[in-house]
């Protein structure tokens, strides 16, 4: 648990600013995931938890290299603990995730859902990007057919015309069988320039554990111990740390291991001492001491200087092994692929490939 612990502070802090290699603005692609958390769809809600990183690698092969932001709108109906519960875009998928792995499956029951209700929640209350070059798509997933009776949301009919004009692709995932939820999702999908999709119930996953997932932990928690935040930006590198740690229990080294290749893409954090100085824009000398990193405040000006470089090459060796077990690992999950194309993660990632290619994003 200690090596895991160590994984998340550490892939905490990569990702959450802007990457050194970004040259010019990135396309922006924004995802939200629309989610029946009834009781019948805790398969699907746990596979969504697994593969969440693993899709977003995916997406982040795109070129050029999309910005990608992540939302939510977890629905069930009246009567429920909740009828919709919303997390917006962020840029830091960590907040995305966080509030993921919170989701349970309960409630429900009657078949009908408030289906309506929580596609005008992610078209009215979410975010978008008001940039007619992002990609923006929805992807509604679930069981049952809508209830068609509460009059408490405008006509579907008037939610996707809305979608559309706002330039939101609506995708339809139906999980299981049932025909009343098949014709509803076609048509929704059909109406917003979407793609219909049927996968089975419990999502249709694989989840694959490699040789090299703990190794992967090990050392994202060794690179972890080199990350100095400091000045304006502790704040936010200390509190990305606190929202790692509150979800080490709930993950799996597999779903670890994606999400440290996903933040190696990313780069680390803005208020990282050591990106700082190695771009330039800030030096050792020139920092005061109340901005000083808390790990440096009681060292002598040549013992910080001596611990910073240790901590540079440190991370240079890490970076490197880092660099070449992921591909390591991408190249086994390559070779042992096993199982249907048909699941979650596929299904969605072959709509999304295609329609991201309308915006200019080849993948």
């Amino acid at each position: 648990m200690k090596t895991l612990i160590r994984f998340f502070l550490a892939a905490a802090v990569w990702g959450a600013g802007v990457p050194v290699w970004a040259a010019g603005p990135r396309p922006v692609v924004q995802v939200a995931f629309v989610l029946d958390t009834t009781g019948s769809m805790s398969g699907l809600i746990e596979a969504a938890k697994a593969k969440i990183w693993s899709i977003a690698n995916e997406i982040a092969k795109g070129k050029p290299s999309p910005e990608i932001r992540m939302a939510l709108v977890g629905y069930r109906d009246r009567g429920d603990a909740y009828v919709t519960r919303t997390t917006n875009f962020s840029d830091n998928l960590d907040d995305t995730y966080s509030d993921l792995i919170g989701f349970k499956a309960d409630g429900g029951g009657d078949s009908p859902e408030h289906v309506w209700k929580a596609v005008q929640d992610a078209v009215d209350a979410l975010t978008w990007s008001q940039d007619p070059r992002a990609f923006k798509v929805i992807y509604l997933v679930g069981d049952a057919p809508a209830h068609r009776e509460y009059g408490d949301t405008p006509p579907i009919e008037k939610i996707l015309e809305k979608a559309v004009r706002d330039g939101i692709v609506i995708n339809t995932i139906q999980c299981g069988a049932d025909a009343a939820t098949s014709e509803e999702w076609r048509d929704i999908a059909r109406r917003a320039e979407g793609t219909y999709l049927a996968i089975a119930q419990d999502g249709g996953v694989a989840v694959a554990a490699t040789p090299y997932d703990e190794e992967i932990a090990t050392l994202s928690g060794r690179l972890g111990e080199t990350v100095l935040g400091y000045g304006a930006g502790a704040e936010k590198v200390n509190a990305s740390r606190a929202l790692a740690s509150g979800v080490v229990a709930l993950s799996a080294f597999s779903a670890a291991a994606d999400r440290a290749t996903f933040k190696m893409r990313e780069g680390y954090a803005d208020g990282d001492l050591l990106k700082s100085i190695k771009a330039g824009d800030v030096s050792l000398e020139a920092i005061s001491e109340k901005d000083l990193p808390r790990e440096l405040t009681n060292l002598t000006p040549a013992e910080r200087k001596a611990k910073v470089a240790a901590l540079e090459a440190e991370r240079k060796t890490v970076e490197k092994s880092l660099a070449g077990l992921t591909a390591q690992r991408a190249r086994f999950l390559a070779d042992n692929a096993k199982g249907p194309k048909t699941g979650f993660d596929q299904e969605l990632l072959k709509a999304l490939k295609t329609q991201a290619a309308k915006k200019g994003i080849a993948y």
